[in-house]
């Protein structure tokens, strides 16, 4: 376990870059809301995110699939038509995301994602695993401990504890 002080986030910067070297695709970074997980990835594209290959979102609500996908798009600035259906909007996103050569999603506040219509929370986590195989995206989910259970033996956990980062 390596613990990172606050307000020093070169560690975790080591760790997301190894994470990106990984086979894995997809990596929980946990902990209790307040302790960093947020300024840590805002800390993390700050420092790395110039040459765009990094792309930070928040989960929007109510936590859908087209809603996922429609906020992805706006971030990529990419248009899109409301009556479009979800297909389409992830098929859009997928697309934009390898034309914007981006290599890391960072998406926040994953822990929505738990209260969403029944269904809807499979619909994204299969979404998010197919969406990193197919465009050789490493997606990154930041919540809160109870997004752990989402987590399976393929993907690695980073927990956030009150003094600082805990990596294990």
């Amino acid at each position: 376990m390596i613990m990172i002080r606050s307000g020093n986030y070169s560690e975790f910067s080591k760790k997301i870059d190894l994470f990106r070297q990984s086979d894995q695709n997809v990596l929980y970074v946990i902990g209790e809301s307040g302790v960093g997980k947020t300024s840590a990835a805002l800390e993390y594209i700050n420092k790395n995110g110039r040459n765009n290959e990094v792309l930070y979102s928040v989960l929007a609500l109510p936590p859908t699939l087209k809603n996922f996908g429609v906020e992805l798009l706006l971030k990529l600035n990419i248009s899109f038509q409301k009556h479009m259906h979800t297909d389409q909007i992830l098929e859009r996103v997928a697309m934009a995301l390898k034309t914007h050569g981006i290599k890391l999603l960072l998406l926040d506040d994953f822990e929505k994602a738990l209260v969403s219509h029944e269904g809807e929370l499979e619909k994204i986590v299969m979404f998010i695993n197919i969406l990193s195989k197919i465009t050789d995206v490493k997606i990154v989910l930041f919540g809160l401990p109870e997004i752990h259970k989402l987590s399976g033996r393929r993907n690695e956990v980073y927990e956030f504890e009150q003094s600082g980062i805990a990596i294990s």
